[in-house]
Order: structure tokens, then sequence, then C-alpha cells
């Protein structure tokens, strides 16, 4: 895992947003970019095809320094990647309250790390209410995807995503007759999920490289 000095909390449930209705934003503006991650030393075990590697969309809202020119990114910053029916094409009109590639607010400050792991079925960006006003107060918090558990079809590399594998997701025997939330809630409760936690460990080391990376926007910044 990562080595750098940073808090990490791992979400692993979409939270209601009680706690942080009504509440006022910190003092920092918020960025936001999302970009796919490739590991590619890992074979992806959801998948039928051996010469998967296991590749998953990340976002990251940060304190970003005021501009006038900002804009304000949608609540899908990719919604193509999600099938034709998805209910995130319903929300194509939704715009967030983080500029989109922002510059992160100026140097020297360093901020804390906070991982968010979506719940399932949901997107990535699904709790973008939370991790925007986590972000507001000084973190930077990067939304994993996990493929496979967040119906993604399709990657901005062009390549493509079915979840064929059955390695992970373990299926009740009575599956055909469940409805999908609850054929999910069974399947998590009884799959191994060593899949997602490798997700995280990879994210955390990518986040490592980033902080030493020259000219990259989080060099030096976590």
């Amino acid at each position: 895992m990562g080595s750098f000095a940073a808090s990490y909390l791992v979400i692993g449930l979409l939270a209601s947003p009680g706690p942080w209705a009504g509440e006022p934003r910190g003092a920092f503006d918020t960025g936001t970019f999302e970009e796919l991650w490739i590991d590619a030393a890992r074979d992806d075990p959801s998948t039928s095809d051996p010469s998967d590697r296991r590749k998953v969309m990340v976002q990251v809202w940060y304190p970003a320094a005021p501009s006038k020119q900002a804009r304000l990114a949608p609540y899908a910053i990719s919604p193509q990647l999600y099938g034709k029916d998805h209910w995130v094409h319903e929300r194509a009109h939704v715009q967030t309250r983080s500029a989109l590639d922002a510059p992160v607010a100026k140097a020297p400050q360093r901020f804390p790390v906070l991982i968010y792991n979506h719940g399932g079925l949901h997107p990535h960006f699904s709790a973008t209410f939370q991790t925007e006003f986590l972000a507001s107060h000084g973190y930077i918090v990067v939304a994993i995807g996990h493929p496979g558990a967040n119906e993604i079809e399709r990657f901005p590399d062009g390549t493509t995503y079915k979840n064929d594998g059955n390695q992970w997701m373990v299926q009740p025997a009575n599956a055909r007759q469940l409805p999908l939330r609850e054929r999910w809630e069974d399947s998590w409760i009884k799959s191994d999920i060593s899949l997602l936690v490798q997700d995280v460990s990879f994210v955390l080391d990518r986040l490592t490289q980033l902080n030493s990376t020259p000219k990259h926007r989080l060099q030096r910044r976590l």
C-alpha cells in the first residue's frame, strides 16, 4: 500500500445526506477530475477474458484555487460508459459545485486523503454531495469505480466490460427468482471481496506515485 503520510477513510456504503443537509461548505472552492486507471500487473477475474487487465474509473475531488473561468462539472462526467437505460442519463442535466480540472489550491499546504467506495450497483460519483462537502473542508477525496459492482459497460479507452467471469460474486441458487437488489445483497454477503480490496490498494499505490510525479497536479499535495 501507499506509504505517504495521509489519513485514510474507507467508506463502504452510500451515506445518507442527513448529516450534511443545511451544513455550510468549508473554506475551499472544490475541483474534480475523472480518469481511467489500469492495473497492468493484475488480471481481472470478473471477466471471462484472461487477457483483461483490471481497470477502475477514478474521480478525485479536492480543494481548488478560485477561478472566474471555472466550468462546473456535471454529476456524471462520462455517462456514455453506462448502458442506454441506466439512470445516469436521466441526470445528464445536473451540475455539481466543483470546477472541472480546476487547479489545486495553492501550495505549500498538503491535504489528507479519503477513499470513497460506492455502494453496490451505484457509480463512483453517486455520493458527490458528500465528496464535495469533504473537499471543501480540506480533504482530497478519491472515489473508486469497481467494475462488476457499478454497472459500467465500457471504458474511455474504447474497451468494453462484461461481468461474466463469475469468479468472485457468488450467486444464490434461486437467483433467478429473486429481485435484482436481493440477489446482489445475497451475493455481497457470501462473496470474496478481496478483488475490491485490491482495487483500493492499487489506487493507494498510484496516489503515492502521483504525489512524487513532477508537474502532476497532485505532486507534493497528498
